[in-house]
């Protein structure tokens, strides 16, 4: 799993625009837990609903990277990188895209005992 966030993070740093006035760089990776509610996960269909929002709310400051189809717990779901000039500025950045992010995704979670229900 750590090779496979490893890459992504990779992946999103590439396509990242720094300016030469930003000061930090802040990552939010989103894992599948083992466990919600009591119940284990067995996996996560993951799939996002608006695409066309998605990229609206992306910015020149910012990249996301979603993974679709079915998870396994501690599996990456999303990257979400952004700049800013201070660390105030990029981690209330991160923090409102991984927010706006969520809300545009499907997911349905399963558990070991073959019931399912919407994340």
């Amino acid at each position: 799993m750590r090779t496979k966030i490893l890459e992504l993070i990779e992946k999103a740093l590439e396509k990242l625009e720094i300016d030469p006035r930003d000061g930090s760089i802040v990552i939010y990776v989103g894992i599948v837990k083992k466990s919600k509610n009591g119940k284990t996960v067995k996996s996560l269909e993951v799939n996002i609903a608006n695409r066309e929002e998605l990229e609206r709310i992306i910015n020149e400051k910012s990249i996301v990277i979603v993974r679709e189809g079915e998870l396994t717990p501690g599996e990456p779901i999303m990257i979400v990188a952004c700049v800013g000039e201070t660390r105030q500025e990029a981690f209330s950045r991160t923090m409102a895209l991984v927010d706006k992010v969520k809300s545009i995704l499907r997911k349905v979670e399963r558990y070991e005992n073959s019931q399912s229900s919407q994340a």
